[in-house]
């Protein structure tokens, strides 16, 4: 069985979702990574510097974005994570505000603890498709996890919400699982 790739997202002209599409496309399981950012805009080149320092590898987007003077409140992108040595990891990603609800699971999961505290510092939020479903998430989707929690200063939480990981744990259960 192949996968084919998460589906295409109706971008407009400057590569931006538009926000009424918003939450259709973005159901479904996902990695949820907490993300001190004032708004949906992605800085890709920032993005790119510390993958290349922090994970040995490329991040690319498969469509540019130009933002305007009115910054998204939501987004989405797919994401190409290229690990040196390795095959590329074609992910889905959705940028939108933190909830109360997103809150809420990351003090469940914590029971109110560092990271939960973390989490309400982060004004936003970004959804990671997960291959594999909520049960058994992939490793792919993992790694994007891993790299855009490192890069957005957030802990991050798998598909099932039942914990909740910071940076150097999400990258930690990603070296368990292996290449």
């Amino acid at each position: 069985m192949t996968n084919a790739g998460p589906p295409p997202l109706p971008l407009d002209a400057d590569g931006l979702l538009d926000p009424a599409a918003f939450d259709a496309l973005s159901a479904g399981p996902s990695y949820l990574v907490f993300a001190q950012l004032p708004d949906a805009r992605l800085d890709l080149p920032v993005w790119q510097r510390h993958a290349a320092q922090f994970f040995a590898a490329e991040v690319a987007l498969t469509r540019p974005k130009r933002y305007g003077a009115s910054p998204p409140q939501t987004d989405a992108a797919h994401l190409v994570l290229t690990p040196r040595g390795g095959a590329p990891i074609l992910r889905s990603i959705f940028l939108r505000p933190r909830s109360e609800d997103d809150l809420r699971a990351a003090e469940q999961a914590e029971g109110g603890g560092g990271l939960a505290l973390v989490a309400k510092r982060c004004p936003m939020v970004v959804l990671v498709h997960a291959d594999g479903g909520t049960d058994a998430p992939d490793a792919g989707s993992l790694h994007v996890a891993a790299l855009l929690a490192s890069v957005l200063l957030g802990p991050l939480m798998p598909p099932d919400r039942k914990s909740i990981l910071g940076p150097k744990s999400a990258r930690q259960e990603l070296e368990k699982r292996g290449p």
